[in-house]
């Protein structure tokens, strides 16, 4: 769980008149907390957590990102920022760096290191899945509850310390969480796992197909990225060759579409193509996106128990909650997205939203 606390010491709202002091903002944002694990275990919560939040603040319970990698770093970049990552360059939890010829992590910096380095990672704590491969035992009723009450001690300190009524809290989630493919294979889903290997191994054939042999550079979901001084060496049209490869990929069992970045021009409306637009940035995202079937999982071989990081509704659904002065306590049912929380932060206290923001700002907070 991940809590972002900006303060904003004595900070008055737009009309000092109509609109009550503002010492603290507390935006809390929860890994892998997909909307309706809330209503699921609504029973379980004591007073002052979830319960705070639904009964004195606006709950939106239609939330969905817009975005395809709905992987942990591009959800909260999302939430800070009001822009996709086509915009805000977190396009996944990792990249293929063209230029250093490597995978990138999204928080490396080897000149300020606060993680484990790549070769003693297994030997420290991991900060995220992507870091090591993990292993997780998924979303219990049991973790749901406790966050409940570590929210409920949270809300506790905060009313003590700065008093609730002077607060404007907002929580989200960075992204949802897709259940197993062997249990939703139980309830008659077809489902199953893409292993990376079959992928890169199905787009070398088709690149020998067109006379060049090892055409993928590298692999890592959802991007495939080609080599491209083979493509040129063989005077190949770039473009052709990802049509080529991206048809060959979609042939095959458990992915849905994959997408080549030459296809993503903006006089095609799929609602897929959109969600991978707004993800690709120009000098990051790979030459061809993977999308998984629905409840496929797109992992390494492993025993791997809850994913994320697809376009469809169990993974883009997350909760979103504005609580503070002056914000009435409703139920709100109409589709918004995690962009309009930086915008909606921005106007609540009368500040100018971030410049690139590409979100509105929520009216029902607002009113």
């Amino acid at each position: 769980m991940f809590f972002f606390l900006f303060t904003a010491g004595n900070f008055t709202i737009a009309n000092a008149q109509t609109r009550p002091e503002v010492r603290l903002v507390l935006q809390i944002t929860i890994d892998g907390l997909r909307a309706d694990l809330i209503n699921r275990y609504e029973n379980g919560f004591g007073k002052g957590g979830f319960r705070f939040l639904m009964e004195k603040g606006t709950y939106y319970t239609n939330a969905h990102y817009q975005h395809a990698n709905t992987e942990t770093i591009v959800g909260h970049t999302t939430l800070a920022t009001g822009t996709f990552p086509s915009q805000h360059g977190m396009i996944g939890n990792v990249w293929f760096d063209h230029e250093a010829g490597e995978l990138a992590y999204n928080i490396e910096d080897p000149n300020h290191p606060i993680i484990p380095s790549r070769e003693n990672v297994s030997k420290g704590e991991q900060v995220d899945p992507a870091q090591k491969k993990s292993r997780t035992q998924g979303r219990s009723p049991a973790v749901i509850v406790q966050l409940d009450r570590t929210l409920a001690d949270l809300f506790a300190f905060i009313e003590k310390s700065v008093g609730l009524k002077y607060t404007l809290v907002v929580l989200s989630a960075d992204h949802g969480m897709a259940d197993m493919p062997e249990y939703m294979t139980e309830l008659g889903y077809k489902a199953g796992r893409l292993d990376p290997d079959e992928i890169v191994a199905i787009a070398n054939k088709a690149g020998q197909k067109l006379g060049v042999d090892e055409i993928v550079r590298f692999f890592y979901r959802p991007y495939l990225y080609l080599n491209d001084e083979k493509i040129a060496t063989a005077k190949l049209d770039r473009m052709k060759v990802e049509h080529a490869i991206a048809d060959a990929l979609t042939d095959f069992d458990g992915i849905a579409l994959a997408v080549a970045s030459s296809r993503l021009s903006a006089h095609q409306t799929n609602p897929l193509l959109e969600q991978v637009r707004n993800n690709h940035h120009v000098s990051r995202s790979g030459d061809i996106y993977i999308i998984q079937e629905p409840y496929w999982f797109l992992f390494d071989k492993g025993p791997v128990a809850a994913m994320h990081g697809s376009p469809w509704r169990y993974d883009t659904h997350v909760p979103i909650f504005f609580a503070g002065p002056t914000i009435d306590a409703q139920m709100v049912h109409r589709r918004v997205h995690p962009v309009d929380v930086a915008p909606t932060i921005a106007a609540f206290l009368g500040m100018t939203p971030p410049p690139s923001a590409q979100g509105t700002p929520l009216e029902e907070v607002l009113e």
